[in-house]
């Protein structure tokens, strides 16, 4: 709601986005059908985001961290922070709050006994088994890239994607440290949507939930620009359609033709924030 508030001035507008999450068929099916908690660190994300944007650096990394200390995948805005470190909207002390959290975190479980290397070491574990002798899947049903390529080369193509994956993070990041103007709310925003897009479609090993955090923030996009209603629309469908088959075991898409239009919208997003940190969006700012 205050993030809606914050780039639209309306609260009509902020209800409505409100209402909007509430009710996003992704949420309803993630949380209410399938009892998963992505939204639980999604939450966190959204904090983070509204302290950033408001220029609040050390109540953005308390938020971010609570989420890292509920789930691993709040890294894949890990380019969105290097930019704002580049950019100097954070230090490096501040990100410490980051770590410092999730350090806290663990220390009700190492009281009661819990070894404290394998809580330290629990997110490295947790994705090991991802690639283990019996699991091994490019993608675990995320439309991504990996979907056009054989398992049969699992191997090769994890070390290879992990690369590629790091490649065009820095590339994400050079283009928004090169950014010469200010930061601003709406531009957060982009930012943080492009990254939790970006990653997961050009990571191996995606599992289909991966997709939960882009879309929540593409619904704040869809208010941000509401002439592109469709791609909130379209992030959104596309993580039903790749929760279908664990939920309701049968496909209404093949998994090639989700990547596809993944794809397209990935390409939409970078087309849109290019235009803006350089094109013509720019010079009318």
């Amino acid at each position: 709601y205050k993030i809606v508030r914050e780039l639209r001035g309306s609260p009509f507008f902020a209800s409505l986005a409100y209402c909007a999450l509430l009710f996003a068929p992704t949420v309803i099916l993630n949380a209410a059908l399938w009892g998963q908690i992505d939204m639980m660190f999604t939450c966190f994300l959204l904090g983070s985001l509204y302290y950033f944007q408001k220029d609040r650096p050390v109540l953005a990394c308390l938020f971010f961290g609570l989420g890292f200390a509920v789930k691993f995948q709040p890294l894949i805005l890990g380019p969105f922070l290097l930019i704002l470190l580049l950019k100097r909207r954070v230090t490096f002390p501040q990100l410490l709050i980051i770590p410092g959290v999730y350090l806290l975190s663990l220390l009700p479980a190492w009281l009661l006994g819990r070894n404290p290397v394998n809580l330290l070491l629990i997110y490295l574990n947790q994705s090991s088994t991802f690639v283990s002798p019996t699991n091994r899947l490019l993608t675990a049903h995320y439309p991504n890239l990996y979907a056009w390529l054989p398992n049969s080369q699992f191997d090769y193509f994890l070390k290879a994607g992990l690369f590629w994956a790091a490649g065009l993070a820095l590339l994400f990041v050079l283009l928004g440290y090169k950014y010469r103007r200010e930061l601003t709310p709406v531009l957060l925003l982009e930012l943080a949507l492009v990254s939790t897009v970006l990653l997961p479609f050009c990571l191996p090993t995606m599992h289909e939930r991966y997709s939960f955090s882009a879309d929540v923030f593409s619904i704040l996009y869809g208010f941000a620009y509401p002439r592109r209603f469709y791609i909130p629309v379209a992030i959104n469908l596309l993580s039903f359609f790749s929760y279908y088959p664990f939920l309701f075991r049968s496909d209404l898409f093949p998994l090639r033709v989700l990547a596809l239009f993944s794809l397209g919208v990935l390409c939409l997003l970078v087309y849109f924030l290019l235009r803006r940190l350089y094109g013509q969006e720019q010079a009318a700012a």
